[in-house]
């Protein structure tokens, strides 16, 4: 069993390492927990198939890639369930919340030749957006990967824009060499605003190349 509970950077290491102090599990039986060891090397393979079939759910349904991937058969959501993006979902998200608490975009690989920005209209969330940046295989790669609207700094109009390997002048940038040559990005929506969940407000569809480097 794992117990994760995500900070954003505007709590300090100290802070951060506090909080997990206090953290405590009590378990309700004394018995031995058994079971058969995971075959490491089936489930990487497993796994990196699963993660190599994003980009072509991308491509094929655009900004709603992600939908159908995290439901419930409790609610309405179970009508976008897809036994294809429920294996990929586990994959890449090891499983998920329901749109109405969490929505994903995914924006699918860049060449690192390029820099990119992303200006956009504050989507309003009642919870937070946050823009991460991976490699090709799905790893964060360096100290700064993450602006959210609790770091990023305002445009004076009162938009974001967050850049990508446009250098440390640029507005909240965040740097994307890495060994793979491409980058990627997810957005995540915590608690989405009405014109996220219901209008289909989406940021990745907003990203544009600014120049070659």
């Amino acid at each position: 069993m794992y117990l994760i509970v995500r900070l954003d950077g505007t709590f300090s290491e100290e802070e951060a390492k506090a909080i997990q102090d206090q953290m405590s599990i009590q378990a309700q039986s004394a018995d031995l927990f058994k079971t058969k060891p995971v075959n490491q090397e089936s489930f990487n393979r497993v796994e990196s198939e699963l993660k190599s079939k994003m980009p072509a759910i991308l491509e094929r349904d655009g900004i709603y890639g992600m939908r159908g991937m995290f439901t419930d058969p409790n609610d309405a959501s179970v009508k976008d369930f897809t036994e294809e993006k429920y294996q990929v979902g586990a994959a890449v998200g090891w499983g998920g919340a329901q749109m109405s608490d969490n929505i994903y975009e995914s924006s699918g690989n860049f060449s690192t030749d390029s820099c990119y920005q992303l200006t956009f209209e504050d989507p309003g969330n009642a919870g937070f957006w946050s823009i991460t940046v991976y490699d090709e295989k799905g790893f964060m790669f360096n100290d700064l990967v993450n602006y959210s609207s609790n770091t990023a700094k305002e445009n004076q109009d009162g938009t974001y824009t967050v850049s990508f390997g446009c250098g440390a002048n640029a507005p909240n940038n965040l740097e994307i060499d890495n060994p793979t040559g491409v980058f990627n990005f997810t957005v995540r929506h915590y608690r989405p605003s009405e014109r996220v969940y219901k209008e289909g407000y989406r940021l990745v569809p907003l990203v544009k190349t600014v120049s070659g480097k």
